[in-house]
This record gives structure tokens, sequence and C-alpha cells, in this order.
């Protein structure tokens, strides 16, 4: 019997190096910048899409407490629509469009700072520079042109429930949960701070200024 169970176990050991070797390979293949394209993942055998989910979470640092029931879950998930997510134990996973990725969760931040019309509105991780508009205009998605005038009480924070953006020129206001569904911007890219006055979005990087505080010919300082 010892024989039988010593012979078995190095049959299974190289079975198990295999199997992870081509695992390993497909995980590769299937990494994005992101995460990794779940269309690749969820088209793999059983025994490979396992070990290769298991081993994108151990690339995370998470080595333990990975059981069954959370690679099940993991393989429901690739199917799932964009934004779905999922708590596992010591780290989150999540669908952003065509990817699957995985990260730790983070409380959402409830910070907020003046908005200083002129000059630099500092915040930990970065800052606005604001300053009275003269010269060219500058063409870029990080810059916004806004009625100077239209801006008291404004704070720099990041999004929260219940949020609300006027694109310029659109006919109304949205969820800006909705705006950033609609522009795809992944979801670990949606909490970059914004400029607000209490639930509205004036002005964020990559989607521009509120239709609110847009420039008009009545502007007479313009930001």
């Amino acid at each position: 019997v010892t024989d039988a169970l010593c012979s078995m176990a190095q049959l299974l050991r190289q079975d198990e190096e295999y199997l992870a070797s081509m695992a390993a390979e497909a995980l590769k293949d299937a990494k994005t910048q992101r995460g990794y394209d779940r269309a690749k993942l969820a088209a793999l055998d059983a025994p490979i899409r396992s070990r290769a989910l298991r081993m994108a979470i151990e690339e995370e640092g998470v080595h333990s407490d990975i059981d069954r029931i959370h690679v099940e879950k993991l393989t429901e998930l690739l199917s799932a629509r964009t934004g779905a997510s999922l708590d596992l134990p010591h780290i989150a996973a999540w669908v952003s469009y065509d990817d699957i990725c995985f990260g730790q969760r983070a409380e959402k931040a409830r910070w907020e700072v003046p908005f200083a019309p002129e000059g630099k509105t500092a915040f930990e991780g970065g800052f606005f520079f604001s300053d009275a508009a003269e010269g060219d205009i500058i063409k870029s998605n990080l810059v916004g042109y806004l009625d100077g005038d239209r801006l008291p009480g404004a704070v720099v924070r990041p999004r929260r429930e219940g949020d609300v953006f006027h694109p310029y020129g659109a006919p109304g206001s949205k969820k800006l949960k909705a705006v950033l569904i609609d522009r795809k911007v992944p979801r670990d890219e949606r909490d970059i701070p914004g400029i607000f006055a209490g639930n509205e979005l004036l002005f964020m990087p990559g989607l521009g200024i509120s239709d609110k505080v847009k420039v008009t010919a009545d502007t007479r300082r313009i930001i």
C-alpha cells in the first residue's frame, strides 16, 4: 500500500505541475492593463481556469483562506455584467467591461476641501490649480473653463452616492454614476476628485465641465 500511495503521489505531483504551468501561461495570455480578459479566462477548461483564478489572487499577495466556493463564485463573476463585484477573504474582485480585476477594497473617502478659484487647492494625492483664463484655449480634457461667478461654496472631493452631473451641452442632469458608466470609465478610476457644489459635479478631469458653469456671453470672469 505504501508503495502504491507513493507512486500515486508522484504521478499526481507531475500532473499538478503540468496543469499549473498551463494555468500560468493562460493567465499571462489573459493579462490586460487593469486586470485579466474575462472572456479568455471563461473559455478555459475548468481545471486550468480554477488554477488561473487562484494564481491571479496570489499575485495580489493573498495566499490563504481562498476555498473552492470562492473560486466557483469567481467563475460566475466572469460572465456577470460590468460593475458586478465579489468580496473575498483579504481581497475584492470586480468586473470592469471586458476585464475582471482584483485589488484591495478601500473605504469611500469622505474628505473635502474648499475650492480656491485662484491658486492651488491641495488635497491628499494631488491638487487643482486655477487662475483667470487668458490667452489661447488649452484643448485638454484635464482642463476646464468655468464661469468664475458660479462657484460660491464649491469644494474638491471624491464622488459620493447621490451625486449628479449635467454634462456640457446635454439636455439635463443625470446621476454621476450613470454618466461614468456611459462613458465607460473603469471602476477603479471613478473616484478621482472633482469640483462639487452640494451634490452637483462642476468639473472632473476626463469628464469636462457642467453645463451650469459654462462660459456664456454674460460671463465676466473665466476660471
